[in-house]
């Protein structure tokens, strides 16, 4: 289903795989029906098929963590890193509750606290057994944005429960909703705060399981926080490098539009980690439209050519921090020069 309700339209899914430094190294397309647990596989066989990486470790979120991916990806000889919800680790350690005897990640004097704890636990697969790791995270900023995210849902839920009901029959359109009486007709409904409450005690918490189990949890942490660079390349696709709407309906023709504006995130994604090595900090949006907004004017002048540029282009961000222009007006021969500073 499209989560722009574009209800009509059709789907396509896309799995990309990048590098710790974001910058993708294979994707594939599947049709929108292809639920996305089950795109993993083929996108993991392309990489061991075409490439010669000395050691994989898969990094993903929740949403594709499933017993068989895990099995899968243990199956051939590769390692993971992926989020986990609370219900899928051992009682006795979704029990403990962040204090001073963690793991701890802030400073003393920080405002917000953050710290972890381990456990180890036995997974069998096709006869023989497996030593996962698991981090239990803590975080007052994740809490104070869990608590903000659910503010918000409760003040869409009380605007709605005004004069509403629903039938015997159907589902409540909110989960913190409870049936406060049950007649044969309708369901009167109010705001169930026990629910609230026992979801607010598990703010601030989430869990990474890994089968990389001398691997320091330090590290498995920074590994896993990286995940926001696939979300973000995403975001990239879809909005500076217009990946969407697709206005193609021949499947040649889909390819051939996803392929390009791969090939453009590749691109955009190797200038930033080259210009990151050079110690220059650029967003996205500030390289794109700042090579698409950069024009100079060539004017032929008697036996040489002159290359004009205006104020706005010489004091702009892409200029001053990647093509260090000193002046508006310039000679051929100096182009070459510019150039090679480059």
């Amino acid at each position: 289903m499209s989560k722009d309700n574009k209800r009509n339209e059709t789907q396509v899914v896309m799995g990309l795989l990048i590098d710790t430094n974001g910058i993708p190294i294979s994707y594939r397309l599947f049709k929108g029906n292809k639920h996305e647990l089950h795109t993993m596989e083929e996108v993991i066989d392309d990489i061991l098929n075409n490439y010669t990486i000395k050691e994989i470790i898969i990094v993903a979120d929740r949403g594709l963590n499933s017993r068989a991916n895990l099995e899968m990806i243990r199956g051939k000889g590769l390692s993971y890193i992926v989020g986990s919800k609370g219900s899928a680790v051992p009682k006795d350690l979704k029990e403990k509750k962040f204090n001073s005897s963690w793991n701890i990640t802030s400073n003393a004097e920080a405002k917000y606290k953050s710290g972890y704890i381990t456990s180890k636990r036995k997974v069998s697969q096709n006869d023989e057994t497996y030593d996962e790791l698991i981090i239990k995270k803590y975080s007052d900023v994740y809490k104070e944005r869990e608590m903000f995210k659910q503010e918000k849902m409760i003040e869409r839920a009380k605007k709605n429960i005004k004069d509403f009901t629903i039938n015997s029959t159907t589902k409540s359109k909110s989960k913190y909703y409870k049936a406060v009486e049950n007649p044969k007709e309708k369901i009167n409904i109010e705001i169930d705060e026990e629910i609230i409450k026992q979801e607010q005690e598990n703010f601030g918490y989430f869990y990474i399981v890994t089968n990389k189990v001398d691997m320091n949890p330090a590290d498995i942490m920074v590994a896993y926080k990286s995940l926001y660079k696939i979300e973000e390349s995403f975001r990239i696709l879809k909005t500076n490098l217009k990946t969407r709407p697709v206005y193609h309906f021949k499947e040649r023709r889909i390819r051939s539009h996803f392929l390009i504006c791969y090939l453009a995130l590749v691109m955009q994604r190797i200038l930033e980690y080259k210009l990151a090595v050079n110690k220059v900090e650029l967003s996205t949006y500030e390289i794109i439209n700042g090579l698409e907004g950069f024009i100079i004017d060539e004017i032929d002048y008697k036996v040489d050519k002159l290359y004009i540029m205006s104020d706005k282009l010489l004091n702009s961000k892409i200029n001053k921090d990647i093509f260090k222009i000193e002046k508006n007006v310039l000679l051929s021969n100096e182009i070459p020069n510019i150039i090679k500073k480059m």
